[in-house]
């Protein structure tokens, strides 16, 4: 059961669920299934509920940090169609994509976006935190760090999640050797991604970028191909 009510201007959202669903939720890495045991933000809780806390806790996995992924995925694309005002939307991109990301890094969930912000380089998202606190739906903050930060976040993201299976690691280490950049650059994706600036982008874009620097392919269309008549089938 579902239902969604504003009570002295806050959104509760209240949903139940039969406990084998939960759980079976829990082994696939299902976020919202996970977050009711380990959010930190339980009402009441019993025996039962107390016994089940380091069972989940033992099941965190990347499926988990996958959910996170995906969702803020969607959301930035909502959040983006709509104008990018939203304030609401894009806490939730944030939210989504840190716990995500520090559930990957650290194997621990942590849910309250105050708490990571900072951690992550998204100081500015406390601004964006404190105007949803103050009712106000539109997003009025400094967009481009903001957004710039978000990005080399999901860029962290989809590179950790290349790495959940030998294969794919064996594939990444074989690629850095053949275009020359060596095994050991792999290991230092991450921390040269977070060093990137936007003067770095610019500086690449205007060096590569260049004009007389293209490669142009002009495709021609050929004629459509005439069949032979066939040879007339005797009767």
């Amino acid at each position: 059961a579902e239902r969604l009510e504003v009570i002295d201007c806050v959104e509760i959202d209240y949903s139940s669920n039969e406990l084998g669903g939960v759980l079976q939720g829990v082994l696939k890495g299902n976020g919202n299934y996970l977050e009711r045991f380990l959010s930190g933000f339980t009402v009441e809780s019993g025996r039962g509920f107390e016994q089940l806390v380091p069972l989940v806790r033992g099941a965190l996995s990347s499926r988990a940090a996958k959910h996170y992924f995906g969702f803020a995925t969607q959301q930035r694309a909502a959040w983006e169609q709509g104008g990018r005002t939203s304030a609401k939307k894009l806490l939730y991109v944030l939210r989504t994509l840190l716990t995500g990301t520090h559930l990957l890094r650290a194997g621990e969930l942590i849910t309250d976006l105050t708490k990571l912000a900072d951690r992550y380089g998204l100081g500015d998202a406390l601004e964006l935190v404190e105007q949803k606190r103050r009712g106000e739906r539109s997003a009025r903050i400094r967009r481009v760090p903001l957004v710039r930060g978000i990005e080399k976040n999901q860029i962290e993201a989809a590179h950790i999640f290349e790495q959940d299976s030998n294969f794919r690691q064996a594939m990444l280490l074989g690629e850095a050797e053949t275009i020359g950049a060596g095994w050991r650059k792999v290991s230092q994706f991450v921390e040269r991604t977070r060093a990137v600036t936007a003067q770095d982008v610019q500086r690449a874009a205007s060096h590569y970028l260049a004009a007389d620097m293209r490669t142009t392919g002009t495709l021609i269309p050929q004629p459509p191909q005439t069949q032979a008549a066939s040879p007339a089938q005797p009767h």
